[in-house]
């Protein structure tokens, strides 16, 4: 049961799908510091910021276990999903903001979180208009959610916290890999079936020694297994 309970966890990252590790990296500038985003480009704090609109559910996910919920002053929607999110509690009463620059600057941030793909385009204007704006990449397997918690720990100046929960998660994740293998397991996502080689969804499974029906194909992240596929494979066990 804890298997599960982290391969639904887990899946929770899909929602806003990324590719890649993260290539962040921070530096020490007098008082304040320095990250690289995953654009290459250099963000430079004077201090931490206060004012943080995040436009990414797991970014906030992370984030609200690393800082206090006052310095989050926006969201995306998945956040405030409340059969969703697993932080919809922490937030209450923090409003949700839209992908677009002028509800951005209308909360008057110092910090935008976004994430790589179709965002750097709304990164690239709001850095036109003096919008400070980082833009992180998202782990693709399950082994780099520990880094990517630290990645969030660097932009929001948190980093010995950020540390502290990456090692428990790193933990949590070797010890979900013992015990009884759990056969013939098959995901479902709204538009047909997943998990295929090289996905987030088959790197949990395999984490967690669960038999991912779903990795003995290698279709294209972008699309899905058929209901067709699905009947035939016959899986023991569904999660939807």
């Amino acid at each position: 049961m804890k298997k599960l309970f982290l391969v639904i966890m887990a899946l929770s990252l899909l929602l806003v799908t990324g590719c890649g590790k993260e290539s962040l990296s921070s530096q020490e500038q007098g008082s304040g510091y320095t990250v690289v985003d995953a654009r290459g480009k250099k963000i430079t704090f004077a201090s931490a910021p206060k004012r943080i609109v995040c436009l990414n559910y797991s970014v906030t996910d992370i984030l609200t276990d690393l800082i206090a919920t006052d310095r989050i002053i926006a969201t995306d929607m998945w956040a405030r999903e409340e059969d969703l999110s697993n932080c919809y509690e922490k937030l209450k009463g923090i409003p949700v903001c839209e992908n677009n620059p002028e509800q951005i600057m209308k909360f008057n941030p110092d910090l935008v979180i976004l994430t790589e793909g179709r965002a750097n385009e709304l990164a690239d204007t709001l850095d036109s208009v003096g919008v400070k704006t980082c833009v992180l990449r998202q782990p693709k397997t399950i082994q780099e959610i520990p880094d990517y918690i630290k990645i969030v720990g660097e932009v929001a100046d948190t980093k010995a916290a950020a540390d502290s929960l990456a090692e428990k998660v790193a933990a949590y994740i070797k010890a979900s890999a013992g015990g009884q293998k759990i056969e013939s397991v098959l995901l479902i996502h709204p538009n047909g079936g997943i998990g295929q080689k090289g996905s987030m969804p088959a790197s949990i499974c395999e984490a967690c020694n669960i038999e991912n029906l779903a990795a003995k194909y290698d279709f294209p992240q972008s699309s899905y297994l058929s209901k067709e596929q699905i009947i035939a494979m016959n899986p023991q066990r569904i999660i939807v």
